[in-house]
């Protein structure tokens, strides 16, 4: 890492001639520059760093409502074959009961009779 050079030791190095103040004002120039520069660069260092935090939050968020959407599937897909399963047994006993009424040639000219069965 290089030495930092106190300014005022730059400038005492700097010989006398004809362009030392113009020399003396670029260098105080360039100081104040850097010195601008540096500050940019720490607060573009913290927007990074709350950007990245910012990044990881929704990242976890994601997750977690992902996961959550997953088990919210699992859990209709549980409930509509519990419901399946419960309404097919009272049904197919419906239909085969139908079935039986249908083939009894004796109701064939009362289907009121046969509607008051089943229910």
């Amino acid at each position: 890492m290089p030495k930092k050079i106190v300014l005022k030791e730059l400038i005492d190095k700097i010989p006398d001639f004809e362009h030392r103040d113009r020399v003396v004002q670029l260098i105080l120039q360039l100081q104040k520059q850097n010195s601008q520069l540096q500050k940019e660069n720490i607060e573009l260092n913290k927007k990074y760093e709350k950007t990245n935090k910012d990044k990881l939050t929704m990242s976890h968020l994601l997750l977690k409502v992902s996961d959550e959407l997953e088990q919210s599937l699992n859990n209709e897909k549980r409930f509509v074959a519990s419901v399946s399963h419960e309404l097919r047994t009272p049904l197919t006993s419906i239909l085969g009961y139908s079935e039986l009424l249908l083939k009894d040639t004796s109701l064939n000219n009362k289907p009121d009779e046969v509607f008051k069965r089943i229910y």
